[in-house]
């Protein structure tokens, strides 16, 4: 593996390595939501779960669309939420082979 692509992929694993963001990630599934709608659901201020959007934003794993006043955010890429769902699946496995 090339070193670019490398630090590229721990950049991108860094801004998901964060359970808010993960939270999010798994919310938005393959649907749009609203600031708002993500704020009341994960129960945080719309301005913290705001800068956590961005932060997804600039690093290219959502994508944002305004309607109105309103902005939308979605995932940007499905092997985003494909990749949520191995490290899952990886969770879960090891969560059952604990003694």
């Amino acid at each position: 593996m090339d070193w670019n692509v490398a630090q590229d992929m721990a950049e991108t694993l860094k801004v998901l390595a964060h359970p808010l963001r993960l939270q999010i990630i798994a919310l938005l599934g393959n649907k749009k939501r609203s600031v708002g709608r993500i704020a009341a659901t994960v129960d945080r201020k719309p301005a913290y779960i705001s800068q956590q959007l961005s932060i997804m934003k600039r690093r290219g794993v959502l994508t944002r669309t305004r309607s109105g006043r309103r902005v939308y955010y979605s995932i940007h890429d499905s092997n985003i939420a494909q990749l949520l769902e191995c490290v899952t699946t990886l969770c879960d496995k090891k969560a059952t082979d604990r003694p």
